[in-house]
């Protein structure tokens, strides 16, 4: 049959619905965390995807509390307080924060213990070996060698959607959302999240037990009493162990002198300092520094690696 050239043909078009829309990219984290760590708590604008590659972590809200292992993931909501901390091994976490146009399509997937695959890892390794580069220099991130090419913020922005995408999809698809476990409600009382608020916010300030009691409202000894109890360590223990792991992730983004590093905290004296973090740590400051410049995926340091985009399948399955 012979065809003219002439002819024309009309195609129906299918709209593409935007279901999800990433708005911006704030950080993007690489942590490993010793046995023993723990994070009081923050809040922020953004949503917060949190992610362990390997170890085991427990991530915790005003509401809820949930452990991960290797390979899960949990998704924080906008303004949400939120904290993390080792489940008694070292881990190696991932944590992106992000906006997104309406994040009520991807709702059901938050505050989940979300099971991931190796699809899943395809982008999660992507927005990670891109990412890093993207946003080096922002919200306290660390600045690169390897300078962001102008397709990496394309490629973050897919993989990202397409990731909560699965998730999301794999929510609904559950007869059990997520497979949700350890979903019980945070143990922890008000006077102890208060407590920790405190702390979190006076970090490099000298504590007294009587400005936390007139803060927090209530009286010293309630205090005392029920943080032992819950959180398992006293008030300043806590506290020396908060500063020591700020002073880590110091040394590991900023090339200062462990005395700067010691006057930011508010110590008395670099020897004081260098004692309790041995004592957190089992590491003098200058062992820490030469570990983590061994290990650049320590706290965000350098990212030099992380910033070279290697074919993430291949990392994966391998």
């Amino acid at each position: 049959m012979k065809i003219s050239k002439d002819r024309v043909v009309e195609l129906e078009p299918t709209p593409l619905a935007r279901f999800v829309n990433v708005k911006n990219i704030y950080c993007i984290h690489s942590y490993w965390y010793s046995k023993d760590f723990h994070f009081a708590g923050e809040r922020h604008e953004a949503m917060e995807l949190v992610y362990v590659e390997n170890g085991s972590v427990v991530v915790g809200t005003e509401q809820s509390v949930a452990v991960l292992q290797a390979g899960e993931a949990f998704l924080h909501l906008p303004w949400e307080f939120h904290r993390i901390f080792a489940n008694h091994t070292q881990s190696r976490v991932l944590i992106f924060t992000f906006s997104l146009t309406d994040r009520s399509k991807i709702g059901l997937a938050a505050n989940r213990v979300l099971k991931t695959d190796t699809l899943d890892r395809v982008y999660i390794n992507t927005i990670y070996h891109r990412g890093v580069r993207l946003v080096a220099g922002k919200n306290d991130q660390p600045t690169t060698k390897i300078k962001s090419n102008p397709y990496d913020a394309q490629f973050v922005k897919n993989s990202l959607e397409l990731l909560l995408l699965h998730l999301a999809e794999e929510c609904v698809s559950l007869s059990s959302p997520c497979g949700i476990n350890a979903t019980a409600p945070m143990s922890h009382s008000r006077v102890v999240i208060a407590t920790l608020q405190y702390l979190n916010s006076h970090l490099r300030s000298k504590i007294n037990l009587t400005d936390l009691s007139a803060t927090v409202g209530y009286s010293v000894s309630y205090i005392v009493s029920s943080f032992k109890r819950e959180i398992g360590d006293s008030v300043i223990d806590y506290l020396i162990k908060m500063r020591i792991q700020k002073a880590c992730e110091i040394i590991a983004t900023n090339k200062i002198s462990f005395q700067d590093v010691a006057d930011n905290l508010n110590y008395e004296s670099l020897q004081y300092f260098s004692m309790q973090f041995k004592s957190v740590t089992g590491l003098t400051p200058s062992q820490f520094r030469k570990s983590v410049i061994a290990d650049s995926a320590y706290l965000d340091i350098d990212f030099e690696d992380a910033g070279k985009v290697n074919d993430p399948f291949t990392e994966v399955v391998s």
